[in-house]
């Protein structure tokens, strides 16, 4: 692969990768504490669905899972953006329906993203009030 299939956290360091929009911003939670490698910081919605959360690349890459770690996640959507600049997306998985998880959900998508800039996660529904995810790591 073009990148660690470890973290984003990696990623990070090595390929300037950033939450760059999320239509959620709690100053205690900001998007970008999914990208900080660490289960126990998160992101977390406010207000009504859907909320998006876009993850750029610092440079394309080839994208077939995306695993993600949060709590309450009911329904999401997954499309991809080959430009710099985020403009027209591509969805790459269609709303899915998750399973209702007691405590911490770990949910693995499969997809196919090939030379990827952005990476926008689309929340439909949350099981509670407010949704919220700890990572997201996009794997080669």
């Amino acid at each position: 692969g073009m990148f660690p299939a470890s973290a984003v956290r990696i990623e990070m360091a090595d390929r300037g990768a950033t939450a760059s929009i999320a239509t959620s911003w709690d100053g205690s939670h900001p998007p970008e504490n999914v990208l900080d490698g660490s289960e126990s910081t998160f992101w977390v919605t406010t207000g009504m669905f859907p909320q998006e959360l876009v993850i750029t690349l610092g440079a394309n890459a080839d994208v077939s899972r995306v695993a993600i770690n949060g709590a309450g996640l009911r329904r999401i959507s997954i499309a991809s953006c080959t430009s710099e600049q985020p403009g027209a997306y591509d969805t790459v998985l269609h709303e899915t329906d998750l399973e209702r998880v007691d405590g911490r959900q770990s949910e693995v998508f499969k997809v196919k993203m090939s030379s990827v800039r952005h990476v926008k996660l689309t929340i439909h529904a949350g099981w509670e009030h407010f949704v919220s995810i700890s990572s997201v790591r996009l794997e080669p």
